[in-house]
């Protein structure tokens, strides 16, 4: 659909919109549309859609060269997208440019402006930049040479691209009103006008539709207009004239302030916004009022007359000032130009708390979706670009990925360093490839389309000669053939890891030596959080026992975990005849498999109630202990439900044949993250250790709550320390996380209560490898390493993991990412509710007294 204003909306046909209906507004499906209706476009303010604050931007590490020159030197670097930055981004995106020395501008040929460029890099940079003029062109070319100002930009999403496809960066678009419009004032600074209006001008199209939004989120009428250059074959131009009395007034009050270049404009006729007369003479005005504007025979009304009229009746204290009716002054009124079909598109439906302003083409979702998970092998061509899909942050969201690895690859990475590495796709040998591809946008459906070459030869020229393009290369794909060795290949998927989490690692070799049904083929994949290696359409019946309740006196209650664990198995067996999975193959397989997945959590508030250090030989001792119980007696319950009900149907294709033990489940145990559950019980997730002693979560709706682990809180309690010495004690730890750093506690009572971020990777991975001896599928855990750590300890777990039969390997070194769900502190830096795999929660909740708050999205 498309407007009289140039604003265009994908939408469909039964979609709602608002339309002027006698004095009133109703809404009208698109499909019904006529041009003689009358639609609504809703103005905000410089405060509407933003909660105020200023977008954080990411600082880039200094890293000085060997070959250090000006264009490498440190710079400042704002941490707080600002209307000072905004402004300089602004003027950038209409008459800069990125060059190899850093970026550039092209500015008037006057000492204003150049001082003015000047003082706004020396400003926000520290930098100097290099003016000189250029008499061919009659401007001034500035050059600010910098190679680390380049890349802060570009990190931050704020570096432009050419102009025919440049679009307003998103952190602009998330910003205050105010920012947005600082940049709107340098861009017009650049690229605008005063003429018969106020005018923006680019050759992107994308880049003035969202300007005109920004406006009309601003207060500001705006409307687009393509116009043909001189010659044809010019790229159209498309100009964003602001339109109307009252907009220019708004215009010039929001962006003069930092404008060199705009003129403020007297008078005028208002022109563009035209109400129909009949929503005015019905609302029952007085003629008074109406007749010293309008002359009550046009059929029509602009908006400042109809403003004017409104006031009148309001400071007359009229009878009508004071009726309930709609202050249309908040409202542009808009034609309708075209509704074309748009072609078939997947459709989604999502919801939102309160009111929110959508933008066409954007959808948002105010939870998390669920998760998924991509595996690709290490003998597979694209690892090389699969390793590093996830990069950068936010590109893949909702997935995890993880490098499946062979026993062939970790001997070749330990034994044959120097070897060239092949993969092996469709039964040939390749080396590893890095694919080239061109950029290419989200893609959210498609068509199948009957049509020749020609037909679509056809198409393309008719595109080009529309609006110059696309345009065409000979070689859009291509791939490059790598020289590397298996050790060079798992320093670059460690090296990933460290970066950011990912990818996660698991082991081919053990996973399919352990495979409980060889009969149904190899296992090549896992569930989204790494715990149930499955063959296709095989699923997840999970249920995890807290092992904090089994603690009495001491000690392992062993008898009562033993009834627990019967119970719990033929409560999941049950699952499977009472569940219908939403797919029939999912069903068949869950029925002929009978696949369970008893795990635990509370394992880490156990230890603390036995006095146990995690990282210790008894702790490891301890884990394996009770895991071997409860796969022993899971087993045992699974022999007794095969002899009262019967073996799995797929018995015959399982391991359990050939040792002739007849059995109800193909497979029984497995440890899964239990991130949300073991917060809902309050008590240390899966095997992980506890995350910290005190620490500070956000859930979905942007509330913070602060945790404390009351165990530790018992002890401390018991060491009977004056309230002071307590109170010093739990703001340390509350900052820290930890209690390892603090001399005043006893040495026994330190190695108990230890914390993620005290545990080496070689305990973490120790402390996997004792649980998966005695587990039939396979574990989620995540090597939480502090920030601190190296590659080479990343590595070393990786390895280790493999050695010790572990079937996977996850790591997360803190701070890693700029979203991270748990944070120890005062929960600054909680942005997001992104669920880290295997992030541990446990402790006491408690509100936060302050920061408790909610983000707007």
């Amino acid at each position: 659909m498309t407007l009289d204003s140039g604003f265009s909306i994908e939408l469909t046909p039964e979609h709602e919109v608002a339309v002027i209906h006698g004095n009133a507004i109703a809404l009208k499906k698109a499909k019904d549309l006529t041009p003689e209706d009358v639609l609504l476009m809703k103005l905000g303010d410089e405060t509407s859609g933003t909660d105020g604050k200023r977008e954080e931007l990411q600082v880039v590490a200094y890293e000085k060269s060997k070959y250090t020159s000006f264009q490498l030197k440190k710079i400042t670097q704002p941490a707080l997208l600002d209307e000072d930055l905004a402004y300089f981004l602004g003027w950038f995106f209409a008459d800069g440019h990125v060059s190899r020395q850093g970026i550039g501008l092209a500015i008037a040929d006057t000492n204003r402006e150049e001082q003015r460029v000047k003082k706004l890099a020396q400003d926000l940079f520290g930098l100097t930049p290099c003016v000189q003029k250029s008499g061919a062109d009659k401007c001034r070319k500035v050059d600010i040479n910098s190679l680390v100002l380049q890349k802060y930009l570009r990190v931050n999403g704020l570096l432009k691209q050419h102009a025919w496809n440049i679009e307003v960066p998103e952190k602009i678009l998330r910003s205050p009103g105010s920012v947005q419009m600082a940049f709107i004032a340098g861009f017009f600074d650049g690229d605008g006008d005063n003429g018969k209006n106020y005018r923006l001008n680019s050759t992107s199209k994308k880049f003035v539709q969202q300007l005109q939004l920004m406006l009309l989120a601003n207060g500001v009428g705006a409307k687009i207009k393509a116009e043909q250059g001189k010659e044809a074959r010019w790229r159209l131009l498309y100009r964003v004239g602001i339109i109307g009395k009252d907009s220019t007034r708004q215009f010039y009050a929001l962006t003069s302030g930092r404008s060199w270049k705009i003129k403020k404009k007297e008078g005028g006729k208002d022109f563009g916004w035209i109400f129909p007369f009949h929503p005015i003479r019905d609302l029952g005005y007085s003629w008074s009022d109406i007749k010293q504007l309008h002359d009550g025979v046009r059929s029509t009304v602009s908006c400042s007359v109809l403003s004017h009229i409104q006031q009148r009746a309001f400071l007359r204290q009229a009878e009508t000032a004071t009726r309930e009716r709609i202050d249309w002054t908040g409202f542009l009124p808009v034609r309708l130009q075209s509704v074309e079909k748009a072609g078939r598109q997947e459709v989604y439906d999502f919801e939102v708390e309160d009111i929110h302003m959508i933008n066409a083409g954007l959808y948002t979702s105010n939870s998390r979706h669920g998760a998924n998970m991509a595996m690709m092998r290490v003998d597979h061509p694209d690892v090389l670009d699969f390793i590093r899909c996830k990069n950068k942050e936010g590109d893949i969201r909702n997935f995890n990925v993880t490098v499946t690895i062979t026993d062939e690859f970790m001997n070749a990475v330990e034994k044959r360093p120097h070897e060239q590495w092949y993969c092996t796709f469709k039964g040939e040998k390749y080396k590893p490839r890095k694919v080239l591809r061109h950029a290419t946008r989200a893609v959210y459906g498609s068509e199948d389309i009957d049509i020749t070459a020609k037909e679509l030869f056809d198409q393309l020229v008719e595109s080009a000669w529309l609006n110059g393009e696309p345009g065409i290369a000979w070689a859009v794909y291509g791939s490059e053939d790598i020289d590397i060795t298996a050790k060079e290949l798992f320093d670059q998927l460690v090296e990933s890891a460290w970066l950011n989490g990912e990818p996660g690692i698991a082991f081919l070799g053990t996973i399919n030596a352990t495979n409980p049904l060889p009969g149904l083929g190899p296992i090549a994949a896992s569930n989204p959080c790494g715990e149930q290696f499955l063959h296709s359409y095989d699923n997840c019946n999970l249920g995890s026992l807290n092992l904090a309740l089994f603690v009495k006196k001491g000690a392992v209650d062993w008898p009562r975990l033993k009834f627990v664990v019967k119970t719990a198995v033929r409560m999941l067996d049950n699952v499977i005849d009472l569940f219908d999975f939403p797919v029939a193959q999912v069903t068949d397989l869950a029925r002929k498999n009978r696949r369970i997945g008893l795990g635990i959590m509370g394992f880490a508030d156990m230890l603390y109630q036995l006095g146990i250090g995690y990282d210790s030989k008894k702790g490891y001792a301890v884990a394996e202990k009770v895991m071997e119980y409860i796969q022993r007696e899971a087993h045992a319950m699974s022999r007794e439900l095969a002899k009262e009900k019967g073996v799995f149907p797929n018995f015959a294709m399982s391991v359990h044949a050939k040792k002739k033990t007849n059995m109800r489940n193909a497979a029984l145990t497995t440890v899964a993250p239990t991130g949300s559950i073991s917060m809902m019980f309050d008590v240390s997730s899966g095997l992980e250790p506890n995350f910290a002693l005190a620490f500070v979560k956000q859930d979905k709706d942007g509330n913070q709550y602060r945790y404390f682990n009351r165990y530790f809180e018992n002890a401390l309690k018991k060491m009977k320390l004056s309230q002071k010495d307590q109170d010093g004690i739990m703001n340390e730890v509350i900052e820290k996380g930890t209690v390892r750093h603090i001399s005043a506690l006893p040495k026994a009572l330190r190695d108990t209560f230890v914390v993620s971020m005290d545990i080496s990777g070689e305990s973490h991975v120790r402390m996997q490898a004792a649980f998966q001896r005695h587990v039939d599928n396979s574990i989620s855990k995540t090597i939480n390493f502090p920030n601190s750590a190296t590659q080479e300890e990343v590595g070393e777990s990786f390895m280790l993991a493999w050695k010790l039969g572990c079937k996977s390997c996850t790591v997360y070194r803190d701070g890693s990412r700029n979203v991270q769900v748990l944070n120890i502190g005062t929960g600054e830096r909680v942005v997001s509710t992104t669920e880290v795999p295997g992030a541990p929660v446990a402790a006491k909740k408690e509100e936060l007294p302050i920061d408790r708050q909610r983000l707007a999205p």
